[in-house]
Protein backbone atom coordinates (compact mmCIF):
# COMPACT_ATOMS: atom_id res chain seq x y z
CA UNK A 1 0.00 0.00 0.00
CA UNK A 2 1.39 3.14 -1.13
CA UNK A 3 0.54 6.89 -0.09
CA UNK A 4 1.75 10.07 -1.01
CA UNK A 5 1.65 13.89 -1.24
CA UNK A 6 1.89 16.77 -3.04
CA UNK A 7 4.65 19.37 -2.76
CA UNK A 8 4.12 22.81 -3.98
CA UNK A 9 7.53 24.84 -4.58
CA UNK A 10 8.19 28.49 -5.11
CA UNK A 11 10.82 29.70 -6.74
CA UNK A 12 12.46 33.20 -6.62
CA UNK A 13 13.89 34.73 -10.08
CA UNK A 14 17.53 34.10 -8.30
CA UNK A 15 16.79 30.35 -8.35
CA UNK A 16 16.20 29.30 -4.62
CA UNK A 17 13.42 27.18 -3.63
CA UNK A 18 10.40 27.96 -0.86
CA UNK A 19 7.85 25.52 0.39
CA UNK A 20 5.25 28.16 1.44
CA UNK A 21 4.54 31.60 -0.76
CA UNK A 22 5.19 33.71 2.67
CA UNK A 23 8.80 32.66 2.64
CA UNK A 24 9.05 33.48 -0.69
CA UNK A 25 8.06 37.09 -0.20
CA UNK A 26 10.09 37.50 3.04
CA UNK A 27 13.14 36.49 0.82
CA UNK A 28 12.13 38.99 -2.01
CA UNK A 29 11.63 42.04 0.59
CA UNK A 30 15.10 41.12 2.30
CA UNK A 31 17.12 40.59 -0.90
CA UNK A 32 15.10 42.57 -3.26
CA UNK A 33 14.58 39.77 -5.87
CA UNK A 34 11.85 40.37 -8.77
CA UNK A 35 8.71 38.45 -9.25
CA UNK A 36 8.46 34.95 -8.26
CA UNK A 37 7.97 31.65 -10.59
CA UNK A 38 5.73 28.78 -9.03
CA UNK A 39 6.32 25.36 -10.39
CA UNK A 40 3.83 23.14 -10.44
CA UNK A 41 2.71 20.68 -6.96
CA UNK A 42 5.23 17.67 -7.11
CA UNK A 43 3.96 14.53 -6.21
CA UNK A 44 5.86 12.83 -3.21
CA UNK A 45 7.70 10.08 -3.16
CA UNK A 46 5.59 6.68 -2.25
CA UNK A 47 6.45 5.01 0.56
CA UNK A 48 7.59 1.36 -0.40
CA UNK A 49 5.61 -0.99 2.28
CA UNK A 50 6.37 -4.68 2.17
CA UNK A 51 3.53 -7.03 1.61
CA UNK A 52 1.54 -8.31 4.70
CA UNK A 53 -0.87 -9.91 5.71
CA UNK A 54 -3.92 -8.20 7.14
CA UNK A 55 -3.37 -8.27 10.14
CA UNK A 56 -0.14 -6.98 10.25
CA UNK A 57 -0.77 -4.33 7.90
CA UNK A 58 -3.77 -2.66 9.81
CA UNK A 59 -1.92 -1.83 12.52
CA UNK A 60 1.45 -0.58 10.89
CA UNK A 61 -0.59 1.67 8.97
CA UNK A 62 -2.44 3.39 12.10
CA UNK A 63 0.87 3.40 13.46
CA UNK A 64 2.43 5.29 10.44
CA UNK A 65 -0.30 7.42 10.30
CA UNK A 66 -0.14 8.49 13.99
CA UNK A 67 3.54 9.18 13.62
CA UNK A 68 2.97 11.43 10.59
CA UNK A 69 0.02 13.48 12.61
CA UNK A 70 2.43 13.88 15.62
CA UNK A 71 5.52 14.91 13.17
CA UNK A 72 3.11 17.50 11.31
CA UNK A 73 1.94 19.02 14.23
CA UNK A 74 5.32 19.39 15.85
CA UNK A 75 6.97 21.07 12.53
CA UNK A 76 3.03 23.47 12.82
CA UNK A 77 4.59 24.29 16.48
CA UNK A 78 7.28 25.43 15.66
CA UNK A 79 6.96 27.17 12.24
CA UNK A 80 5.96 30.78 13.46
CA UNK A 81 2.53 31.71 12.26
CA UNK A 82 2.86 34.61 9.32
CA UNK A 83 1.10 37.99 10.05
CA UNK A 84 -1.61 38.30 8.25
CA UNK A 85 -1.97 41.48 5.85
CA UNK A 86 1.50 42.66 7.14
CA UNK A 87 4.09 41.99 4.63
CA UNK A 88 6.80 44.08 6.98
CA UNK A 89 6.78 40.64 9.35
CA UNK A 90 10.26 39.03 9.44
CA UNK A 91 10.72 35.83 10.33
CA UNK A 92 14.56 35.19 11.13
CA UNK A 93 15.28 31.78 9.12
CA UNK A 94 18.36 30.20 8.21
CA UNK A 95 17.84 31.30 4.32
CA UNK A 96 17.52 34.34 5.66
CA UNK A 97 20.64 34.71 7.98
CA UNK A 98 22.50 33.03 4.66
CA UNK A 99 20.80 36.07 2.50
CA UNK A 100 22.52 38.48 5.01
CA UNK A 101 25.57 37.14 4.93
CA UNK A 102 26.10 37.25 1.03
CA UNK A 103 25.49 40.68 0.99
CA UNK A 104 28.40 43.03 0.53
CA UNK A 105 29.29 44.72 3.29
CA UNK A 106 28.47 42.15 5.87
CA UNK A 107 30.77 41.96 8.50
CA UNK A 108 30.66 38.57 10.52
CA UNK A 109 31.66 39.31 14.26
CA UNK A 110 34.45 37.15 15.31
CA UNK A 111 33.46 36.36 18.72
CA UNK A 112 30.23 37.34 20.53
CA UNK A 113 30.51 40.84 22.76
CA UNK A 114 29.47 40.27 26.37
CA UNK A 115 29.33 43.47 28.91
CA UNK A 116 31.36 42.88 31.23
CA UNK A 117 29.86 43.33 34.93
CA UNK A 118 30.98 45.15 37.31
CA UNK A 119 32.04 43.35 40.70
CA UNK A 120 30.11 43.21 43.87
CA UNK A 121 30.62 46.01 45.44
CA UNK A 122 30.63 45.89 49.77
CA UNK A 123 27.64 47.84 51.32
CA UNK A 124 29.60 50.68 52.89
CA UNK A 125 30.06 50.83 56.23
CA UNK A 126 28.98 54.15 58.53
CA UNK A 127 31.35 54.98 61.11
CA UNK A 128 29.59 55.89 64.29
CA UNK A 129 32.47 57.15 66.28
CA UNK A 130 33.37 59.27 63.48
CA UNK A 131 30.22 60.94 63.55
CA UNK A 132 30.20 60.90 67.43
CA UNK A 133 33.66 62.76 67.07
CA UNK A 134 32.39 65.11 64.44
CA UNK A 135 29.47 66.17 66.55
CA UNK A 136 30.75 66.78 69.44
CA UNK A 137 33.51 69.11 67.56
CA UNK A 138 30.84 70.92 66.16
CA UNK A 139 29.29 71.46 69.63
CA UNK A 140 32.50 72.31 71.46
CA UNK A 141 33.10 74.95 67.85
CA UNK A 142 29.31 76.22 68.99
CA UNK A 143 30.75 76.37 72.36
CA UNK A 144 33.56 78.27 71.75
CA UNK A 145 31.73 80.82 69.17
CA UNK A 146 29.45 81.61 72.13
CA UNK A 147 32.21 82.46 74.82
CA UNK A 148 33.68 84.85 72.65
CA UNK A 149 30.72 86.54 71.68
CA UNK A 150 29.91 86.85 75.42
CA UNK A 151 32.93 88.33 76.15
CA UNK A 152 32.98 90.62 73.17
CA UNK A 153 29.75 91.49 74.36
CA UNK A 154 31.04 92.17 78.21
CA UNK A 155 33.95 94.25 77.06
CA UNK A 156 31.53 96.65 74.94
CA UNK A 157 29.12 97.28 78.00
CA UNK A 158 32.17 97.70 80.37
CA UNK A 159 33.18 100.38 77.95
CA UNK A 160 30.39 102.15 77.26
CA UNK A 161 29.31 102.46 81.12
CA UNK A 162 32.82 103.97 81.63
CA UNK A 163 32.32 106.15 78.91
CA UNK A 164 29.03 107.87 80.43
CA UNK A 165 30.64 107.45 84.04
CA UNK A 166 33.10 109.75 82.83
CA UNK A 167 31.09 112.38 80.99
CA UNK A 168 28.60 112.55 83.82
CA UNK A 169 31.12 113.24 85.99
CA UNK A 170 32.82 115.92 83.67
CA UNK A 171 29.61 117.42 83.03
CA UNK A 172 28.60 117.57 86.72
CA UNK A 173 31.81 119.30 87.50
CA UNK A 174 31.98 121.64 84.43
CA UNK A 175 28.52 122.59 86.25
CA UNK A 176 29.49 122.84 89.84
CA UNK A 177 32.28 125.10 88.28
CA UNK A 178 30.42 127.21 86.73
CA UNK A 179 28.06 127.83 89.62
CA UNK A 180 30.86 128.51 91.95
CA UNK A 181 32.27 130.96 89.89
CA UNK A 182 28.80 132.72 89.18
CA UNK A 183 27.93 132.40 93.22
CA UNK A 184 31.42 134.30 94.36
CA UNK A 185 31.20 136.92 91.49
CA UNK A 186 27.86 138.84 92.45
CA UNK A 187 25.27 137.63 94.67
CA UNK A 188 22.76 139.92 92.93
CA UNK A 189 23.79 138.71 89.51
CA UNK A 190 23.64 135.11 90.71
CA UNK A 191 19.93 135.05 92.29
CA UNK A 192 18.68 136.52 88.86
CA UNK A 193 20.49 134.29 86.77
CA UNK A 194 19.23 130.93 88.91
CA UNK A 195 15.55 132.66 88.39
CA UNK A 196 16.08 133.14 84.51
CA UNK A 197 17.50 129.51 84.28
CA UNK A 198 14.91 127.50 86.92
CA UNK A 199 11.99 129.81 84.32
CA UNK A 200 13.76 128.74 81.06
CA UNK A 201 13.82 124.98 82.10
CA UNK A 202 10.83 125.03 82.92
CA UNK A 203 9.33 126.36 79.72
CA UNK A 204 12.09 123.83 77.99
CA UNK A 205 10.90 120.49 80.08
CA UNK A 206 7.06 121.95 79.11
CA UNK A 207 8.07 122.00 75.13
CA UNK A 208 9.45 118.57 75.39
CA UNK A 209 7.43 116.74 76.90
CA UNK A 210 4.59 118.18 74.41
CA UNK A 211 6.97 117.05 71.57
CA UNK A 212 7.04 113.32 72.70
CA UNK A 213 2.95 113.67 73.06
CA UNK A 214 3.25 113.63 77.20
CA UNK A 215 0.60 115.86 77.92
CA UNK A 216 -0.54 114.57 81.21
CA UNK A 217 3.50 115.76 81.93
CA UNK A 218 3.59 119.11 80.42
CA UNK A 219 0.03 119.95 82.26
CA UNK A 220 1.75 119.72 85.56
CA UNK A 221 4.21 122.66 84.29
CA UNK A 222 0.98 125.17 84.46
CA UNK A 223 0.62 127.32 87.40
CA UNK A 224 -1.92 125.78 90.11
CA UNK A 225 -4.58 128.51 88.99
CA UNK A 226 -3.74 127.68 85.19
CA UNK A 227 -3.95 123.96 86.26
CA UNK A 228 -7.71 124.05 86.97
CA UNK A 229 -8.74 126.05 84.34
CA UNK A 230 -7.46 124.38 81.58
CA UNK A 231 -7.95 120.71 80.21
CA UNK A 232 -5.01 118.02 78.49
CA UNK A 233 -7.83 118.19 75.63
CA UNK A 234 -7.08 122.16 75.79
CA UNK A 235 -3.53 121.58 75.93
CA UNK A 236 -3.02 119.39 73.27
CA UNK A 237 -4.94 121.42 70.73
CA UNK A 238 -2.61 124.67 71.60
CA UNK A 239 0.56 122.39 70.93
CA UNK A 240 -0.78 121.59 67.32
CA UNK A 241 -0.84 124.80 66.93
CA UNK A 242 2.93 125.27 67.63
CA UNK A 243 5.72 124.51 64.90
CA UNK A 244 7.27 121.66 67.81
CA UNK A 245 9.40 119.99 64.64
CA UNK A 246 11.65 122.98 64.42
CA UNK A 247 14.40 123.88 66.08
CA UNK A 248 14.68 126.91 68.34
CA UNK A 249 16.60 129.63 66.98
CA UNK A 250 17.29 131.51 69.99
CA UNK A 251 15.83 131.71 73.61
CA UNK A 252 15.59 135.33 75.88
CA UNK A 253 14.41 135.22 79.48
CA UNK A 254 12.99 138.37 81.49
CA UNK A 255 12.52 138.52 85.10
CA UNK A 256 10.26 141.23 87.04
CA UNK A 257 11.66 143.57 89.29
CA UNK A 258 9.83 141.90 92.00
CA UNK A 259 11.04 138.51 90.96
CA UNK A 260 7.21 137.15 90.95
CA UNK A 261 6.78 137.20 87.03
CA UNK A 262 8.90 135.88 84.48
CA UNK A 263 8.49 135.90 79.87
CA UNK A 264 10.55 133.57 78.06
CA UNK A 265 10.34 134.29 73.87
CA UNK A 266 11.45 131.37 71.88
CA UNK A 267 12.39 131.81 68.34
CA UNK A 268 12.02 129.99 65.16
CA UNK A 269 10.04 129.48 62.08
CA UNK A 270 9.87 133.13 62.12
CA UNK A 271 7.65 133.48 65.00
CA UNK A 272 8.29 134.58 68.62
CA UNK A 273 6.45 132.43 71.04
CA UNK A 274 6.08 134.08 74.53
CA UNK A 275 5.64 132.39 77.63
CA UNK A 276 4.76 134.03 80.83
CA UNK A 277 5.66 132.63 84.15
CA UNK A 278 4.53 132.85 87.88
CA UNK A 279 6.21 132.32 91.03
CA UNK A 280 4.44 130.09 93.70
CA UNK A 281 5.17 127.90 96.48
CA UNK A 282 6.17 125.11 94.18
CA UNK A 283 8.21 127.18 91.52
CA UNK A 284 7.54 128.55 88.48
CA UNK A 285 4.67 128.00 86.44
CA UNK A 286 3.43 128.68 83.64
CA UNK A 287 0.59 131.03 82.85
CA UNK A 288 -0.01 131.72 79.53
CA UNK A 289 1.46 131.07 75.46
CA UNK A 290 1.31 134.22 73.05
CA UNK A 291 2.76 134.01 69.36
CA UNK A 292 4.08 137.30 67.74
CA UNK A 293 5.95 137.66 64.03
CA UNK A 294 9.46 138.08 64.70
Amino acid sequence: MASGTQVKKHKCSCGRSFRHSISLKRHQNVTGCEDAVEDAPEAAPEEAVAPASDEVAKPAARQAAKTAQTVKTAETAKRPAPAVGDDRTIVITPELVAAWQEQTGFNRRPQSVIDTLPAKQEPVKTDWLAVAKTGMEFFQFCGEVKESALRGTKSLVLVLSRAIVFCSVVFFAGWLLVTNVSASGNPGVDTLHRSQLAAQTVVQDFLQNAKINQYKIAHRSLAPSVRQSVSTQQLQMMFNSLPLDHEPTSWTTEISSDGQSAWVTVSRDGLNEVYSLVQSESGWGLASVSLANS
